[in-house]
């Protein structure tokens, strides 16, 4: 009865979850078709962005260049 109990509580309140998120390690931010079979995607993996063209049999990576604010220099 108990764990029943324990089961149906955890249930209630959306399963056995840890206090803390891990943060996204891939994200597709968006994607467009360019034809039936080939299409380009930009894609944020580690904090890093990439422009990802791809198609049935090839698929290109591109490091987008990182965007900083106008006046800011490194």
């Amino acid at each position: 009865m108990a764990l029943g109990g324990l089961g149906w509580w955890l249930w209630r309140r959306g399963g056995a979850s840890s206090q803390f998120a891990l943060p996204e390690r891939l994200k597709v931010v968006s994607r467009a078709g360019l034809s039936q079979r080939c299409g380009i995607a930009l894609v944020e993996a580690d904090g890093r962005s990439f422009l990802v063209a791809f198609g049935d049999s090839f698929a290109q990576i591109h490091e987008s260049p990182s965007m900083q604010p106008e006046g800011v220099e490194r």
